[in-house]
C-alpha cells in the first residue's frame, strides 16, 4: 500500500519534467521556424521592457510603468501569434512562418485584451512591492502576500496562452476562470514548473543571444505542452469516471511532424 502510495507521487511529480521534455523534443522538431518567431517576438516586444528598465534604473518608476503598459500594443498581438504557432507545434501539426503572422491578426483582440490585464496587474504588484519595501511587520506581511501574487501572476503565464487555443469557447470568463482553476489546482505541478522556467530564464541570460533565438518560443512550446498535458489529464479522469471515452473533436488525435496537416 505504501509503495503504491509513493510510487502515485513519484508519477505526479514527475509530470512536470515529462512536459519539459516533451517540449524540448516539440521545439527541436520545428526549430528553424520557432526560432524565426523568437526573432519576430524580441524584436516588437523586448525594446519597451528594455527601455522600461533603463528608466526605473535612472529612478523613473511612474515612466516605467507607463512604458511597460504601452508595451501593450506590439506584446498582445506578438505573443497570440507565438502561442497560436507553439500551439500547433504541441498538437502535431507541421508550421509555416505566416502562421505566426496569421495567428497575430486571428488572435489580435484577444492578445491586446490579455496584455492588458496581465501588464497591468504586474505593475501593480511591482508597484505594490516596492511601496511596502519598509521594516515594519505590517510591511514584511505585505511583501509576502504580493511576492505570492507575483508567482501567482506568473504562473498564468503558463496556462493562459495555450488555454485560448485549447477552450472550445475562448471568452475572457471562461480563459480567466480555467487559468486560475489549473494554477491553484495543481499547486505543486505549476510551482515546479514556474521554478524550471525560471532557471532556464536565469541560465539563458549568461548568453544574451538564447533568449533572443530561443527562449521565448521555446517558453510558448513548454506551456503549451504543461498545458494539453493537464487536459488530457482530466480527459481521461472523466473518461474513468463515466466509464467511456469522451467525445473528441475531430483531428484531434494526431501524430508529430504534421502527420494531420490542417485544412
Amino acid at each position: 500500500m505504501n509503495a503504491t502510495r509513493e510510487t502515485v507521487i513519484i508519477e505526479s511529480m514527475s509530470n512536470p519534467f515529462r512536459a519539459f521534455g516533451s517540449a524540448v523534443r516539440d521545439f527541436f522538431d520545428e526549430i528553424v521556424v520557432l526560432t524565426v518567431c523568437n526573432l519576430i517576438w524580441a524584436l516588437l516586444c523586448l525594446p519597451t521592457w528594455i527601455f522600461a528598465n533603463f528608466l526605473l534604473g535612472e529612478g523613473e518608476p511612474l515612466l516605467a510603468g507607463l512604458t511597460v503598459l504601452a508595451g501593450i500594443l506590439p506584446t498582445g498581438p506578438a505573443t497570440a501569434g507565438l502561442s497560436f504557432v507553439a500551439y500547433r507545434v504541441v498538437d502535431g501539426r507541421a508550421v509555416k512562418l505566416n502562421e505566426y503572422f496569421e495567428g497575430m491578426r486571428r488572435y489580435a483582440r484577444t492578445g491586446w485584451i490579455m496584455a492588458a490585464i496581465w501588464l497591468t496587474g504586474f505593475v501593480t504588484i511591482i508597484f505594490n512591492l516596492n511601496f511596502y519595501g519598509g521594516e515594519s511587520i505590517f510591511s514584511v506581511l505585505m511583501v509576502v502576500f504580493w511576492f505570492y501574487m507575483l508567482l501567482f501572476w506568473l504562473a498564468t503565464l503558463i496556462y493562459a496562452p495555450a488555454l485560448v487555443h485549447l477552450q472550445e469557447e475562448p471568452t475572457l470568463r471562461v480563459l480567466v476562470r480555467n487559468t486560475f482553476l489549473m494554477v491553484m489546482g495543481r499547486p505543486i505541478y505549476t510551482l515546479v514548473t514556474l521554478v524550471l522556467m525560471g532557471l532556464f530564464f536565469g541560465l539563458s541570460l549568461v548568453l544574451i543571444i538564447v533568449p533572443l533565438m530561443l527562449t521565448f518560443s521555446f517558453f510558448a512550446v513548454w506551456g503549451a505542452r504543461a498545458t494539453k498535458q493537464l487536459v488530457d489529464e482530466a480527459r481521461r479522469r472523466r473518461e474513468e469516471a463515466t466509464g467511456g471515452p469522451t467525445a473528441v473533436s475531430e483531428g484531434e488525435e494526431r501524430g508529430r511532424k504534421g502527420q494531420v496537416r490542417p485544412k
